[in-house]
């Protein structure tokens, strides 16, 4: 059970913003403007990449503590990652 709870957290929960993104991306240009739907994608990947940093920080903590909850940690990192290298790929 604990496992499951911890999938949710660190994986399910963060590629909420990647499922945002690739909506946003695969939206019409006539339904948001080109302006629109470029700065959607720019604030999802900016602030996935500000919660990015977060997680690397709380995984490094963890870490030096020797708790094995980093890894979850480093995988929650590696999924809010993905908007900001979709963005960088498509520009």
């Amino acid at each position: 059970m604990l496992v499951r709870e911890q999938f949710l957290k660190h994986v399910l929960l963060p590629a909420t913003p990647s499922f945002a993104f690739a909506v946003d991306v695969a939206t019409p240009v006539q339904v948001l403007g080109c302006r629109n739907r470029g700065l959607i994608a720019v604030s999802i990947a900016l602030v996935t990449v500000l919660l990015a940093l977060c997680s690397v920080i709380v995984a490094l903590f963890l870490r030096i503590r020797k708790d094995p909850n980093s890894v979850w940690w480093i995988g929650t990192t590696v999924v809010l990652i993905i908007p900001a290298i979709l963005l960088i790929l498509a520009a």
